[in-house]
């Protein structure tokens, strides 16, 4: 039974990959050295706008081309390295956990692994557009705010919704008491 949970989790996670437009910078700054990187062939020396980009490794680039030579330019070439990443990530979190405890454990571990807050962010809010899908309502296909997507924003503003630190001292001191 946890296998197919983590099965869920990981399909969820990657459900609706193309759904949204690109709407992070650094998505759309990654999305085009990816675009740039296929157009050119050059898979050895990332480009933005024609300069080398030599801030980030070119795996996760080479990757995202290759996506996007298969796929065409798209949101979900530009997010399908990520994805595949963050499976290949929980299948080493599964190993290592199953090494150490056994294969339940290590269904919960990837499960854990696969709910968090960051990695469901990682792109868009998927669980949020998968629910929408199956309510009928319609995908935006404009600019988002990225707080109306990413859950770690969300959490951000419940838990962490301080105008300074004379807030979160007060907070802390409310909860202490």
């Amino acid at each position: 039974m946890l296998r197919i949970w983590a099965l869920v989790c990981a399909v969820t996670i990657g459900l609706l990959l193309g759904a949204a437009p690109l709407f992070d910078a650094d998505e759309g700054r990654n999305a085009e050295v990816g675009r740039e990187m296929a157009e050119t062939n050059d898979y050895i020396v990332p480009h933005l706008d024609g300069l080398p980009y030599l801030d980030k490794p070119i795996v996760y680039f080479a990757a995202e081309a290759g996506a996007m030579e298969v796929l065409g330019p798209t949101e979900l070439a530009a997010r399908l390295p990520a994805y595949l990443f963050t499976l290949a990530t929980a299948v080493i979190v599964f190993w290592f956990a199953r090494k150490l405890w056994g294969v339940d454990e290590a269904c919960v571990a990837a499960i854990a692994y696969l709910s968090m807050p960051l990695t469901i962010a990682s792109g868009v809010d998927m669980p949020k557009l998968a629910i929408g899908e199956a309510l009928g309502t319609p995908i935006p296909d404009g600019p988002l705010e990225f707080e109306d997507l990413a859950m770690v924003r969300f959490f951000q503003e419940r838990f962490f919704a301080f105008d300074d630190i004379a807030d979160l001292q007060r907070h802390a001191a409310e909860i202490a008491s």
